[in-house]
């Protein structure tokens, strides 16, 4: 689980260490996966990424360079850069190259590389006998760094999962959950914010300006999750720490998660970014001299619901096609505050969550066509969600299961099966039903929910959040 990622966000700490031996380098973008530097001595800028490739590499990892000379204009310089690592990356030469003969025989790890290690162990999977170099330095790798590998989380006693079979919190599904997350306004902020101007407000110049921008950013994301996790981790279903963090930088946030806890962290960690970038001096000073002072950079979130075995390449796919939802929901909208998209995955036959839902959220009838679902949601109506389905929670099992097969019946026949079922209610049943919708500010009619609309329904979304949200068999 702690694969790539990991040795990615070691990268920071790997430039830091070979920087101590290389006097005139500076870092300017201490961000893990992007690092930026400068320096007045070209000879020992090539010796510095020389040691710091051979680390990175040692590591199981490639790494692309790209080098100019430095320009008055440091915006400028930074597209010339990017462009120069693009085509690095997008040609691989030389000791990137990779075999494609198909004599070699596959990695039983990462499939794509040759396996060229074979050790015969009883104590691992068979599948691991044959591994490539990169993996069993990753091994290695990931077993002598295993206890700094917390994060510098708070574990109160549990233990840091293994893997997902330590997150699943029931037996009865075996979900976990799957968090993205990325900055909202971030790409419009980068493309008007010029360097310079904001070291002249900062008093500085454009290349510390720009250290000190990407430290706010990613000192947000990563303050924010791990105030989220702080809050969150007390309440984990079973032994294990209930969170692992993928990755937790820049802009980006990916994240595992018991199940119940993973629309409640989505919450906390976008309200706790929100106000972390409006306190920021330096975001605050790069958004004024941008121009988009009053647009605020927030969180937009999809998370996706998936069994354990669940191969893990598609679950963050889907998760990355929720958060596109969430953001294109915010910005067509123009919320001032991020959105939040999420899928139970019922079936693995189906990996489009917008596939998914025409065939299982939606029913025809005749030419009409009707929702029974609402997302992407803003953060403040998840919120209001989960404090209603909070309140469902207590309704009877079995009449929350009733409402699935009376909601795909079709208009007409819908309202009459609707109508039978809310006389079966008692009464403070129908209380409990109706103050968990209106939190959603969904309309009654003489006491009574609405069944659609415009043309959808919200009464799925809430018992699916009274099941996302159980503790354990319960």
């Amino acid at each position: 689980m702690l694969g790539a990622s990991r040795l990615i966000s070691r990268s920071v700490e790997l430039a830091n260490e070979i920087l101590d031996r290389h006097k005139g380098i500076e870092l300017i973008w201490p961000v893990s996966g992007v690092l930026r530097f400068v320096a007045a001595d070209l000879p020992r800028l090539a010796a510095f990424l020389w040691d710091l490739r051979l680390a990175i590499e040692d590591g199981g990892m490639s790494v692309s360079i790209g080098i100019i000379e430095q320009s008055g204009d440091f915006y400028k310089d930074l597209e010339e850069v990017e462009d120069r690592v693009r085509h690095q990356k997008d040609a691989k030469t030389g000791a990137e190259a990779l075999p494609t003969l198909p004599y070699f025989a596959p990695c039983q790890i990462q499939p794509l590389l040759s396996a060229n290690y074979w050790e015969a162990r009883y104590d691992e999977p068979s599948r691991r006998d044959l591994r490539s170099r990169q993996s069993k330095l990753r091994e290695e790798l990931h077993y002598a760094k295993r206890p700094s590998l917390s994060w510098g989380l708070n574990l109160g006693g549990t233990k840091l999962p293994e893997d997902m079979d330590d997150l699943v919190i029931s037996e009865a599904d075996s979900y976990v959950a799957l968090l993205k997350a990325d900055v909202d306004g971030l790409g419009r902020l980068l493309t008007r914010l010029k360097f310079e101007e904001l070291g002249r407000e900062l008093e500085v110049p454009a290349p510390e300006a720009g250290r000190l921008f990407s430290v706010a950013l990613n000192d947000c994301v990563v303050g924010s999750v791990q105030a989220g996790f702080d809050e969150l981790s007390p309440r984990s279903a079973n032994r294990f720490y209930p969170f692992v963090p993928f990755i937790a930088a820049g802009d980006d946030l990916f994240v595992a998660s018991q199940r119940h806890l993973a629309l409640e962290l989505a919450c906390k960690v976008g309200r706790d970014y929100a106000e972390r970038t409006r306190e920021n001096n330096v975001i605050q000073k790069a958004l004024a001299v941008s121009g988009l002072k009053d647009e605020p950079l927030t969180l937009s979130f999809g998370i996706l619901f998936a069994k354990k075995g669940f191969p893990m390449e598609a679950g963050s796919e889907m998760a990355e096609e929720l958060v596109r939802n969430a953001k294109t929901k915010r910005h067509a909208l123009k919320y001032k505050e991020g959105c939040v998209d999420f899928h139970w995955l019922a079936s693995t036959g189906r990996e489009q969550v917008g596939e998914a839902r025409m065939r299982g959220e939606t029913v025809r009838d005749g030419e009409v066509t009707m929702h029974l679902h609402t997302r992407p949601w803003v953060l403040s109506e998840l919120e209001q969600a989960l404090e209603g389905a909070e309140k469902l929670a207590r309704l009877p099992r079995r009449k929350l299961k009733q409402l699935e097969p009376i909601l795909r019946l079709g208009t007409d026949f819908s309202d009459l099966a609707y109508e039978r079922w809310w006389s079966g209610l008692r009464r403070e049943e129908r209380e409990l039903f109706e103050k968990a919708l209106s939190l959603l500010q969904w309309p009654s009619h003489e006491g009574r929910p609405e069944l659609w609309v415009d043309g959808a329904n919200r009464f799925l979304e809430l018992s699916l959040l009274t099941e996302i949200t159980a503790h354990g068999d319960a």
